[in-house]
């Protein structure tokens, strides 16, 4: 395909001179064809190394060179030196063949890639149309055998459907490590989805973003069922401590109203809503149980005012309202209310004895004026009641349990003797006293 048209005709000129017996022209323009000659072929020569080296380079650049291929083109530069430039030309085709071969292969390689991304991301939803564009254009360069066109055509491709697809990778483990750190919020178990993304990371350094991708839709899927698993397992757990707080009457109310929040949340997987609803609820259960014992501890606080108002010994009441105080700050609402309400009971009584003595002297008073008014000799028993009363105005309830348990015995003796129609007889009933 060498073009020697410049040669060919010097020669003829050079063989006409010599037919003519013009030797000297005709070894003068015998050797400058020669020269065009031998100039053609190094040119040939040197444009085949030149585009055989360009065609190295890109291999090069693919990562795929083989020794033999720079050996046979450094061959074929040192045979061209020495003018042999038939072998240097056979050389250098032979290099430019295995390296087309590698080239081949590669770009086979990649259009295959880029077709499958083509697909992955039109089936995402994304534009493709840019990519299949460049494709194209990449296959039409590759027929004409200007590979480096090609490989330019496929690389951008390539990059732009990579964007894309990275775009989505992103997206789906950002979205993965929210339901993850939600569900570990939990305490679930996050042991595959974190598997998982360590998974996706291994296939992109590796550049296997189709695979990444794959992966990527799998730990999203397995870490929202891992946070709505968690979520649902919690609503149990609030429902049973609802359940407990109503054991103390507590008023629940609202607690149930942000756990429907929750549940409704749930049904439109409004994940975010849904953790909210739970805190909120878990807060509120706990408020509604406190605020219950709290209630029962202010009440009784105005009942020992009023048992100290009467001088009564509230030791063991005091007890059992620490206790309750203690379970109160550990959160032990069923114990801290069984213990407050034991005070309560206990101071409850004290009040009850004297209200009882209380309401006793009175009716007392009442039958010891119904005896001095029929004559009855009661002065003994005046003598007690007037004990008896000044310990209950003085608040003194071990001398007014002391006093009102004689004076009991001494107003029923009373009753009997009027009952018998003795109640006019100005002697005293003698009697003993009943041990209370």
């Amino acid at each position: 395909n060498i073009k020697m048209d410049e040669a060919i005709e010097l020669y003829q000129q050079a063989a006409a001179a010599f037919d003519d017996k013009d030797y000297k022209n005709a070894l003068s323009l015998a050797a400058r064809s020669n020269e065009v000659n031998n100039g053609k072929y190094t040119d040939h020569a040197m444009e085949i190394i030149n585009s055989t080296s360009g065609l190295l380079e890109m291999v090069k650049g693919i990562g795929k060179s083989k020794p033999v291929s720079e050996a046979l083109l450094e061959e074929a530069k040192d045979v061209l030196k020495n003018n042999d430039f038939e072998k240097a030309i056979s050389l250098s085709k032979q290099c430019w063949e295995g390296l087309e071969k590698i080239i081949h292969e590669h770009l086979s390689d990649e259009f295959s890639s880029a077709q499958s991304m083509i697909v992955l991301a039109r089936n995402s939803g994304e534009d493709v149309s840019s990519a299949e564009s460049l494709l194209e254009n990449a296959r039409e360069y590759m027929s004409s055998q200007d590979y480096a066109s090609a490989l330019d055509n496929l690389k951008q491709c390539i990059s732009g459907l990579n964007t894309g697809i990275q775009i989505q990778i992103d997206e789906l483990t950002d979205e993965a490590r929210g339901f993850l750190i939600s569900a570990r919020e939990l305490e679930a178990d996050v042991t595959k989805v974190e598997e998982l993304l360590a998974k996706i990371e291994g296939e992109q350094d590796k550049g296997e973003l189709e695979k990444a991708l794959s992966t990527s839709r799998l730990c999203k899927s397995e870490a929202e069922k891992t946070l709505s698993i968690s979520i649902s397992s919690n609503i149990e757990v609030r429902m049973a401590d609802i359940e407990k707080a109503e054991t103390i009457k507590a008023d629940t109310e609202k607690s149930n109203e942000i756990l429907n929040r929750a549940r409704n949340a749930m049904k439109n997987s409004n994940y975010v809503e849904a953790l909210s609803a739970l805190k909120d609820s878990a807060e509120e259960i706990q408020n509604c149980q406190f605020q219950k014992v709290l209630k029962t501890m202010s009440q009784s606080r105005s009942k020992f005012m009023k048992a100290k108002k009467y001088g009564a010994e509230l030791d063991e009441a005091m007890e059992f309202m620490n206790k309750a105080r203690d379970a109160l700050k550990e959160g032990d609402f069923l114990e801290s209310l069984q213990m407050a309400n034991q005070g309560d009971k206990v101071v409850d009584e004290i009040i009850g004895q004297f209200d009882l003595v209380r309401d006793r002297l009175e009716d007392f008073e009442n039958r010891l004026a119904e005896a001095k008014e029929i004559g009855v000799a009661i002065d003994e028993v005046e003598s007690m009641f007037s004990k008896a009363k000044t310990a209950l105005e003085s608040n003194n309830l071990t001398e007014i349990g002391r006093a009102s348990c004689r004076e009991r015995v001494e107003i029923s003796l009373v009753a009997v003797s009027l009952k018998n129609n003795l109640y006019r007889s100005t002697v005293p009933v003698q009697h003993s006293f009943v041990p209370c």
